[in-house]
């Protein structure tokens, strides 16, 4: 298939997909219904320019969304994130033979706002998750978590700066357990999940706004990784450890997913992913629970469930 074609890297199922769950329902209201300077979130078409560029055995990856209408609501029209490094055996030989920079680009679309512009939607979805739970429809009990995972173009987010919605929360792991991420992490490359080329990802951020002693937007935690047959893809779950309270049985959320080659683009297989990772515990004698929380259905590859682990 064509590299630039749409059909293969556009966010479309993901936009149906939060218009669908209520996340963006009334969206031309949102400014005036807070404040004169919440102009969103919003849904945008630009292009995704993904650059590459040769460092000794990696290549420096940078990913830009260029949008004139985002420019309308925000007053800038591209967003710039550092999406760290991909190891040369993920490169295709033309670039690596002899090395030289390379750049992929294709039309798509987004979802831009503030991250407080995307907490308070969050808050409206788990709200009505929680309606929904009252009247027998399935719903995480007591999971008052973050949703979904964002970019942005600035390192440490705080509530005023803009974000992108790249992925939905699709994991998670009791309290019960008495684990943290690095917990986690150590357990399952016990069970062979371990990464077989070295990079860096670039970081991504929920909002977790409940808790004072922690930052209002938060990057992960920890990358688990478990390296596929072919030795430039892998599985990948950022973990965020998330903040204890009398009624939260959740101790860790992740967001699972399968990277690309390149990194450059879904398909994201995050349900593959999800059900990849809460089967190592399954394998391991833990108990597993699928549970809908209408937070990625129809979005790429996505069905919005998520996966709880516990104790048998």
């Amino acid at each position: 298939m064509d590299e630039t074609d749409p059909a293969r890297f556009g966010r479309r199922g993901f936009l149906a997909s939060i218009a669908s769950s209520g996340l963006l329902a009334g969206l031309a209201g949102v400014g005036s219904a807070a404040s004169d300077d919440d102009a969103g979130p919003v849904t945008v078409s630009g292009r995704r320019i993904h650059k590459y560029r040769p460092d000794g055995d990696f290549f420096e990856h940078e990913q830009r969304f260029v949008s004139p209408e985002l420019r309308d609501y925000y007053g800038k029209a591209t967003l710039v994130y550092d999406e760290g490094t991909i190891h040369r055996r993920a490169v295709p030989d033309e670039y690596t033979d002899p090395d030289r920079a390379f750049t992929l680009n294709y039309r798509d679309t987004a979802v831009i706002g503030r991250f407080r512009e995307f907490d308070r939607l969050e808050t409206k979805q788990r709200d009505a998750g929680s309606a929904d739970a009252a009247v027998g429809t399935a719903s995480i009990p007591d999971y008052t978590g973050p949703l979904y995972v964002y970019n942005s173009d600035v390192d440490n987010p705080q509530e005023d700066d803009l974000g992108e919605a790249t992925g939905p929360i699709n994991v998670g792991w009791n309290r019960d357990l008495d684990r943290d991420a690095a917990s986690i992490n150590s357990q399952m490359e016990s069970w062979g999940w371990t990464s077989l080329y070295a990079g860096s990802p670039g970081d991504r951020y929920v909002i977790m706004d409940e808790d004072a002693s922690l930052p209002y937007v938060t990057k992960q935690d920890e990358h688990i990784v478990k390296g596929l047959s072919t030795p430039t893809t892998q599985y990948h779950v950022r973990a965020y450890d998330l903040p204890q309270y009398e009624e939260e049985n959740f101790a860790v959320a992740g967001q699972a997913h399968k990277d690309p080659v390149l990194h450059d683009g879904p398909p994201w297989n995050f349900a593959e992913a999800r059900d990849a990772a809460s089967s190592a515990w399954d394998d391991n004698g833990y108990s597993t629970v699928l549970h809908y929380v209408e937070n990625g259905e129809g979005y790429d590859t996505s069905d919005g469930l998520f996966d709880q682990v516990r104790e048998s």
